[in-house]
């Protein structure tokens, strides 16, 4: 499975990474949406995760435009897990949302779980 995580700080990203290539996964670490979007135009993921809040682009906005670019499944990992901020990640494309804090399984299950076919 190919993974694209983008988060903010980079440690975080960085953790995720370790984690997913634990359980042998392929991971990729975006610094920022603009880098996310450039990667994900040029290699096929099977998953992107990305933080709610990176610094330059909200969430949803992000999805959206993953959205129309790819079809990769996306999981948004967000610190408000309001039944309207859930809402509204699903409408704009979002496959899953994982609330944080979390652990290294749970990012593991959720990402297994999305990228099903």
């Amino acid at each position: 499975m190919h993974v694209l995580v983008a988060m903010d700080p980079q440690q975080l990203a960085a953790g995720m990474a370790r984690c997913l290539r634990r359980r042998d996964m392929t991971v990729d670490v975006a610094a920022n949406e603009a880098m996310a979007l450039a990667l994900s135009a040029t290699t096929d993921y099977d998953v992107i995760v990305f933080d709610q809040d990176l610094p330059h682009v909200h969430g949803t906005t992000l999805c959206r435009q993953l959205r129309e670019r790819c079809k990769a499944a996306i999981l948004i990992v967000t610190a408000s897990e309001t039944t309207e901020a859930v809402a509204a990640q699903v409408c704009v494309g979002a496959d899953g949302s994982l609330p944080k804090p979390f652990d290294c399984e749970e990012l593991v299950a959720r990402v297994r779980a999305i990228a099903r076919p």
